[in-house]
C-alpha cells in the first residue's frame, strides 16, 4: 500500500516534530548529580611514631599542650590526695569573685584574731605558713602572693573567710567550680590541701591549670621566685623547678598522704615558635622526685613537638565523576600546618559546595576540607584541579 506523497510528507513532519519535542524534553531534563568520592580517610595515620615519654615510676601524671590538648597520661586515674595543689582552686575562686588586673593591689584585708588562731594552729602542725599580725592590713595581691609563692596554709583559710564568710561556704564554691569545669574526679574538703580528702587526678588538675595561666595576674605571681610581704618580709617560692626546662609555674604540694606533687606550665620554643605545655605529677615518692620528674617531662615534650604540614596544598581530596565521562579531582587550595605530637592522628571532614551547573571551571571552589588535630581546627577551600565539562548534545538526548 502506497501513501500519497502529501500524506507521507505530513507523517514525516509529524515524526520530526515529535522527535524534536522528545529531544528538547530530554535536553531539558536535569542532569544526574555528580558522584563524589572522598579520597582522604576521616582519620589519617599518625604523623610520626609515638615518642617515648619518661613517665614517673610512682603516682600519676598527665601532659597537655596548648593548641593540641591532652597528649598523654600515666598511672591509674583514681582520685588521690593533692596536698597544696588544692590552692590552685582556692586562687581561682578568689580571683573569680575579686578580679585583679595587672598592676592592681586590690582591696585591703584586715587580719583578725581568728586569723591569728588559725596561723598558730597550722604552725603547731608544722604546716607551711606566712606570718600575720592581728589588725594588720594586707592587700589582696599580697595575700595571693603569700598563698601561691610561699604556699601559706593559713593564708588559704584567711582568703576563704574573706570571700565567703566561712571556710565551709568557700569549699562549697570550690566544688561547684570543679563541677562546672567538668572535673568529675575532683573533690575538695578544705582550702589548702592539708586534708587527705581533698582529692583529684592529674588530668583534672591540668584543666584548671590551663585556665588559671590565662589570667595574667595569676601567671605573674606563680612565675616569681620571691616576693616582699609587709610584716612577713621576703617569702620564697616552694617551686624549685621554676626556671628549669622552661617551667614558669604553677603549684607544688606535699603531704605524707599525697606524696610529692607539682602541676607545672612551661614555655618552650618549637621550630622557632613559642609553645606552652602543661603537666601534672601527683603521688610521687617525695618532693625532689616530683620536681625532677616534671623537668624530665617538660624537656621530653618540648623535644617531641614540631610544626608540620598535616595536609599539603594540592593534595587530592575528592574525585568528581559525571555520568557522561567528564571527571575532575578537587585538591586542597593551601597547606594545613599544625603543631603535632608524635603518635597522634589528624582527622578530616569535607563540606561540599558544588556549583549548581556545569561546566565547573578549573580552580572553582567546590567545597572545603576541615582538618582537626587536637584542639586545632583549620578549614581550607577545595578547588577543581581541571575543568569538568558538561555533556554534549548527543549524550543529553540519547542518555
Amino acid at each position: 500500500m502506497r501513501f500519497p506523497a502529501g500524506r507521507l510528507a505530513v507523517f514525516m513532519l509529524a515524526l520530526f516534530v515529535a522527535f524534536g519535542a522528545f529531544a528538547v524534553y530530554r535536553y531539558r531534563e536535569p542532569l544526574p548529580p555528580l558522584t563524589v568520592t572522598q579520597l582522604l580517610p576521616e582519620s589519617s595515620v599518625p604523623v610520626a611514631a609515638a615518642s617515648a615519654v619518661p613517665w614517673p615510676r610512682s603516682g600519676a601524671a598527665a601532659l597537655a599542650v596548648d593548641r593540641i590538648g591532652l597528649i598523654g597520661s600515666n598511672g591509674d586515674d583514681r582520685m588521690r590526695p593533692i596536698a597544696s595543689v588544692t590552692k590552685m582552686m582556692t586562687a581561682y575562686v578568689v580571683l573569680k569573685g575579686h578580679p585583679l588586673r595587672p598592676g592592681e593591689r586590690g582591696p585591703e584585708v584586715r587580719i583578725t584574731a581568728e586569723d591569728i588562731r588559725n596561723y598558730n594552729r597550722h604552725l603547731a602542725m608544722d604546716n607551711s605558713v606566712v606570718p600575720v599580725a592581728e589588725g594588720q592590713l594586707l592587700s589582696q595581691y599580697d595575700l595571693m602572693q603569700a598563698l601561691l609563692i610561699a604556699s601559706g596554709n593559713n593564708i588559704a583559710d584567711l582568703l576563704a573567710r574573706w570571700d565567703a564568710g566561712t571556710i565551709e561556704a568557700f569549699v562549697m564554691k570550690m566544688n561547684a567550680e570543679a563541677a562546672a569545669f567538668g572535673m568529675t574526679k575532683t573533690r575538695y574538703a578544705d582550702t589548702n590541701g592539708t586534708s587527705a580528702q581533698s582529692m583529684s587526678t592529674a588530668s583534672d588538675q591540668l584543666v584548671l591549670a590551663q585556665t588559671l595561666m590565662t589570667n595574667p595576674v595569676f601567671a605573674e605571681i606563680v612565675g616569681r621566685r620571691q616576693a616582699q610581704i609587709p610584716g612577713a618580709g621576703t617569702i620564697m617560692t616552694t617551686n624549685v623547678s621554676l626556671g628549669r626546662a622552661g617551667i614558669v609555674g604553677v603549684k607544688t604540694g606535699w603531704t605524707e598522704e599525697a606524696g610529692g606533687c607539682l602541676v607545672f606550665a612551661a614555655n618552650v620554643t618549637v621550630d622557632g615558635r613559642p609553645v606552652t605545655l602543661f603537666g601534672a605529677v601527683i603521688g610521687e615518692s617525695d618532693r625532689p622526685n616530683a620536681f625532677s620528674s616534671s623537668e624530665r617531662l617538660a624537656t621530653a615534650v618540648a623535644a617531641g613537638l614540631r610544626f608540620t604540614k598535616v595536609l599539603p596544598a594540592s593534595t587530592p581530596v575528592l574525585n568528581l565523576e559525571s555520568g557522561w565521562g567528564s571527571d575532575a579531582q578537587a585538591v586542597a587550595a593551601a597547606d594545613v600546618e599544625a603543631l603535632v605530637w608524635p603518635g597522634m592522628a589528624a582527622s578530616t571532614q569535607v563540606e561540599l559546595l558544588l556549583p549548581s551547573a556545569v561546566p565547573i571551571q578549573a580552580g572553582a571552589e567546590v567545597g572545603r576540607v576541615v582538618v582537626s588535630y587536637g584542639a586545632q581546627r583549620v578549614s581550607v577551600p577545595l578547588k577543581a584541579q581541571a575543568r569538568l565539562d558538561g555533556p554534549g548534545l548527543g549524550w543529553r538526548v540519547l542518555r
